[in-house]
């Protein structure tokens, strides 16, 4: 089970209880959600705590249709956390390339794609 709810920092507490009841329901089945790199910025504690409660968070690396820069905090959190991953909206071959060079502690991650009728361009 996949969850895809953009809570905003403030109300993150809640979220993670909520999950935590959602995952004591269905104990058998993985669990994972999507998150905001602003959960990093703002609250990286409840970000791990988040990370505690299921078995993997996706952090969008974008916000509408466009992308969000990583910066040290966010990569270093990701590299420290093995069921933190990422999704791109489409593919940006310079950020990329910023997560291979970055991400030398992770054996290795999860990285999605998020495209629609305005990825065509695949360009640097």
């Amino acid at each position: 089970v996949e969850i895809d709810f953009d809570s905003p920092t403030s109300k993150l507490s809640n979220y993670i209880e909520w999950l935590k009841d959602l995952k004591n329901l269905i104990p058998k089945i993985p669990l994972r959600t999507t998150g905001l790199t602003t959960w990093i910025e703002d609250d990286p504690r409840k970000s791990e705590e988040l990370l505690r409660s299921v078995e993997e968070v996706t952090f969008q690396m974008y916000h509408g249709t466009k992308p969000i820069a990583l910066s040290k905090k966010i990569i270093d959190f990701i590299n420290s956390n093995k069921n933190a991953q990422m999704a791109l909206y489409c593919l940006d071959k310079s950020l990329i390339r910023l997560i291979e060079k970055n991400m030398e502690e992770r054996d290795a991650i999860t990285i999605g794609f998020f495209t629609d009728k305005y990825c065509h361009n695949f360009s640097d």
